[in-house]
């Protein structure tokens, strides 16, 4: 009789995420009879990630799956069983979001009223984020600084004229005939900072 030997190939098609240090990870092991698919969330706050698999000759598998993972914690997402004597292929994908709990949410809420300022003296020192309510963008800096334990002051013009003001101020020293802009407008060590393309690039890129 033939000898017929396993051969599983399993690829990485696509990685969705933010931070230099991956904040979710999806790792593969290969067991006696199954190919298992976890992921390891390395962030401080709990994250909700869908794993989508093209497969060829495993069961297991048949419509994206999608979890929560605790922060700081793995969990086992998918376990693939081959089928004796097939060759089995596979790739997968996965995007990933935070998806805090109420306690994540409320530390949170008490940090970034830490870094809320309301007298805007020495804006040109460190980093300051003028932010609005509303705004993925926003929401996504401000909680990459505070992930990193990077200092940083936080200016809301939501509904706050005076604010919004000193924030268009700045921006139109730089570019004085701008009439919209992208938000949020930082100030890095005395630069004003705007309409930045990459800001899931950029972003890590600040210190202190």
């Amino acid at each position: 009789m033939k000898k017929i030997t396993l051969v599983l190939i399993c690829t990485l098609i696509a990685f969705i995420g933010y931070s230099q240090k991956k904040d979710i990870e999806v790792v593969s092991v290969k067991s006696e009879d199954a190919f298992i698919l976890s992921a390891i969330n390395n962030s401080n706050v709990q994250q909700e990630i869908t794993l989508t698999v093209v497969q060829k000759n495993l069961k297991g598998y048949s419509n994206p799956i999608t979890k929560l993972i605790p922060s700081k914690s793995n969990a086992e997402l998918i376990k693939l069983f081959f089928i004796k004597n097939k060759r089995s292929e596979c790739s997968y994908s996965y995007t990933f979001k935070p998806s805090l709990t109420d306690e994540e949410k409320n530390i949170q809420d008490q940090k970034l009223k830490e870094k809320t300022v309301t007298k805007l003296n020495n804006l040109k020192e460190g980093i300051v984020v003028f932010s609005k309510d509303g705004c993925p963008r926003c929401h996504y800096t401000t909680r990459y600084l505070i992930d990193n334990n990077i200092d940083f002051r936080l200016v809301d013009v939501t509904n706050n004229k005076e604010q919004n003001k000193t924030m268009w101020e700045f921006v139109k020293l730089e570019n004085p005939i701008i009439e919209t802009l992208k938000m949020p407008v930082l100030i890095y060590n005395g630069e004003v900072l705007y309409n930045i393309e990459n800001l899931k690039e950029f972003i890590p890129t600040l210190k202190m």
